[in-house]
């Protein structure tokens, strides 16, 4: 048994879990309901279809207010010549100082954006995360 301050005995959740016979719940792992095909193409039939590459997304943020879309790009095309590399200009608030914008480069180079040495001093650079309440004009889609 452990003490507390006014000396007073308390047990601790583990040891009482213990001592009664009982385990600490430990949440699994679900289990993925999906499967990733490996296979590669052996003849014709096989390339008929094929995946999109999977795509990875970057926050960049703390630039110039005059930073353009085309700015950036022309930066990450003089790092990434031979790469496909979309850039998005988010909206910026009225009492924003900066502006920031979002990058979608292919999964595999996607970590090569990480690099501290890549970019200019002050400028922020982290996982774009999708807002899951933002609502998707269905009108695009048909």
């Amino acid at each position: 048994m452990e003490k507390n301050e006014k000396n007073e005995e308390i047990s601790s959740h583990n040891a009482l879990n213990d001592a009664e016979g009982f385990q600490t719940v430990v949440s699994r792992k679900k289990k993925r309901n999906f499967i990733r095909g490996k296979a590669s193409a052996t003849n014709e039939n096989d390339t008929l279809i094929k995946a999109v590459p999977r795509n990875g997304y970057i926050y960049v943020g703390n630039l110039h207010p005059n930073t353009s879309e085309n700015d950036l790009k022309l930066f990450l095309k003089s790092k990434f010549s031979d790469k496909e590399i979309s850039v998005d200009k988010l909206p910026k608030r009225p009492t924003a100082k900066s502006v920031s914008f979002k990058i979608t480069v292919v999964k595999t180079i996607f970590k090569d954006f990480f690099k501290e040495e890549l970019w200019p001093e002050g400028i922020l650079v982290k996982k774009f995360y999708f807002l899951k309440n933002e609502k998707v004009n269905t009108s695009l889609m048909n």
